[in-house]
């Protein structure tokens, strides 16, 4: 930084960064510094008295200046830190774009930036002491987006060192603390927490973004709430919260994109030394091209000019301002920075140069996905009553029906079994739907009882077995069709009781049936062995 101008006689100190003490100032303060006891001037130095006594005026109206306590101190409450990466990934460095991220979109993000001499003392516009003259901070700062429109951020910059000279005055005593010589504010610490910054940006208005054209643009705005929760008595942060309204604005053409940022910073008047801070308005400018792409690696350089007016200065040492340029790389969901700037005023915060690194994330909440929408399966075709073998009605589309008649059920065809087994044929499911459908109508017909019957083939205990197997099979299918099992019991009788002679292939078959008989008290049991059951006509 180049030497300061001076308002103040020829010997009057400044602080690069802060404003120039005027003359009417320091003729205003002389009445508050005293000469320490037993110091006096010689005649023959009386010139060069009067010089020193001018300088002493001038620094000792600013140091023992009234000031209200306030929480975290108020010795330096001026922050340093004019840097501020914007949080999330719709920006160029510290100036905003009007986007946001995705919809349910988070971005953590840190940067280390480091500068050289951001606050120096001068005595007659040559530096007289590096008040702060490195300074290393870490800025953390979390982005989350909704509805492709809003982003809420939180940050915190981290000051994990600061150093710098402290100077003491022996000749002055400030008459606000007696007996203690005059000093420059010294950082209270070298390290800690600065001001704590709450943020809102939201898209007022921008093209779709995913149009076919190459050109898009938008125009949004956002606001910065600063809490005061770093330590004022070490340039670490403000008294009072601080709120910067800004106006957004972007313009992308294919790989290249200009932003531009306006606003307003709402603060109270802080004063150190002579170096005022307060209201001002905020500005800043910078772009971006992507330069290189290697597969889905892009290599992008940046640039930003960006700083602070306030609404009254007496120099640009209240004007700082800055230039920044850096390069970065997208990989997968991280970007990373690398870049530096020097500052172009002598602007309080504003370093001989400042080198910076950092680095982001980008999550995004995915619903799983809906697992994808398969027709209902159409109801398979009602089952065709098949019947194979030579055991078949004569006419398989014939309707069925079935008759309430004294002591039975007649049934308009017999039911038919696979050969020499009791597996029903399905040509005779809805001959046996009509007798499920006539007991569930007519539950006055009390019990029923499923008779097997075969013709005369083969031998008794066979047949026997088989008639009785055969009868089971139909009351199971009964029971399966919602007929209750205390109506329904079954017996077999084999070849013993043929309706007519077993001397035709067709007197056969008429033999080779199940009777559905309805009883009465008489006929609870079955006929004992050797007589079959009677039924009456």
């Amino acid at each position: 930084m180049g030497p300061s101008k001076q308002n103040c006689p020829e010997t009057g100190p400044a602080i690069e960064g802060v404003s120039l003490w005027s003359a009417a100032l320091c003729d205003r303060i002389k009445p508050r510094l005293r000469p320490r006891p037993g110091w006096t001037a010689a005649p023959h130095h009386r010139q060069r008295t009067a010089s020193w006594g001018w300088l002493a005026s001038c620094l000792a109206a600013i140091l023992l200046g009234p000031a209200t306590a306030h929480a975290i101190g108020s010795a330096a409450p001026i922050d340093l830190n004019r840097f501020h990466p914007a949080p999330g990934n719709a920006k160029i460095l510290t100036l905003d774009l009007a986007d946001v991220g995705p919809h349910l979109g988070l971005v953590p993000q840190i940067f280390l930036h480091y500068s050289d001499l951001p606050l120096v003392y001068t005595l007659g516009g040559y530096p007289a002491a590096r008040l702060v003259k490195h300074r290393v901070t870490a800025d953390v700062s979390l982005a989350f987006s909704l509805w492709n429109r809003v982003q809420f951020s939180l940050a915190l910059p981290v000051t994990v060192y600061e150093g710098g000279d402290v100077v003491t005055y022996p000749s002055l005593i400030d008459n606000n603390n007696p007996g203690k010589p005059l000093q420059t504010p010294p950082p209270d610490a070298v390290a800690g927490q600065e001001d704590l910054r709450f943020g809102v940006k939201g898209v007022i208005w921008r093209n779709h973004p995913e149009s076919q054209d190459r050109t898009h643009y938008g125009i949004g705005a956002a606001g910065d709430l600063a809490v005061p929760t770093g330590n004022a008595d070490s340039f670490l942060g403000s008294r009072l919260p601080t709120f910067n309204l800004r106006l957004l604005g972007h313009l992308t053409y294919g790989r290249f994109t200009a932003a531009l940022n306006v606003g307003w910073l709402f603060a109270a008047t802080e004063q150190v030394l002579t170096t005022r801070t307060g209201m001002g308005l905020t500005y800043g400018i910078g772009a971006q091209v992507e330069v290189y792409r290697y597969k889905d690696v892009p290599f992008t350089l940046l640039a930003e000019y960006y700083g602070l007016a306030h609404d009254r200065f007496d120099s640009l040492r209240e004007a700082p301002m800055e230039i920044d340029v850096a390069a970065k790389v997208g990989w997968h969901a991280w970007n990373f920075f690398l870049g530096a700037g020097p500052g172009l005023t002598q602007g309080y915060g504003e370093p001989n140069v400042r080198v910076f690194a950092g680095a982001t994330w980008a999550w995004q909440y995915v619903a799983p996905p809906k697992p994808p929408y398969v027709p209902p399966q159409p109801p398979p075709p009602p089952e065709v009553p098949t019947c194979e073998g030579d055991d078949c009605p004569d006419d398989t589309n014939k309707p069925v029906h079935v008759v309430v008649k004294p002591g039975k059920l007649d049934l308009s065809e017999r039911v038919f079994f696979d050969f020499d087994k009791d597996t029903i044929k399905t040509i005779s499911y809805p001959l046996l739907d009509e007798v499920v459908k006539v007991l569930k109508a007519r539950p006055d017909l009390g019990r029923i009882r499923i008779e097997g019957h075969t013709d005369g083939i083969g031998g008794d205990a066979y047949n026997l077995d088989l008639s009785k197997r055969r009868a089971k099979s139909v009351v199971l299918y009964l029971l399966e069709h919602g007929i209750e099992s205390a109506r329904l019991s079954y017996e077999g009788y084999g070849k013993r009781c043929p309706l007519v002679l077993n001397d035709t292939p067709d007197n056969r078959a008429r033999n080779r049936r199940v009777d559905f008989i309805i009883l009465d008290k008489d006929q609870e049991l079955a006929p004992p062995p050797g007589t079959c059951p009677v039924v009456r006509p």
